[in-house]
């Protein structure tokens, strides 16, 4: 196995980990909240809210970390 499908196999590996994650984290935050009596308008108002700031908020990061980048030593 070369180099590039190495390092395909790990981005696919952490990409599949990062994304079952945040499926456990979303349905986690769901069960809590129908846990404490809130109804499924709430509920769904919360985590589309929260999605959409998420979302909102991650694209001036990428752009801020795109631009400045790392550090030279």
């Amino acid at each position: 196995m070369n180099r590039i499908q190495r390092i395909k196999n790990t981005y696919y590996a952490f990409n599949i980990l990062y994304n079952m994650g945040i499926m456990v984290f979303g349905e986690t935050l769901y069960l809590y909240m129908k846990s404490i009596h809130d109804s499924y308008a709430d509920i769904n108002l919360f985590l589309s809210i929260f999605w959409i700031v998420g979302f909102i908020t991650e694209i001036p990061s990428s752009v801020i970390a795109d631009t400045f980048g790392r550090k030279k030593r």
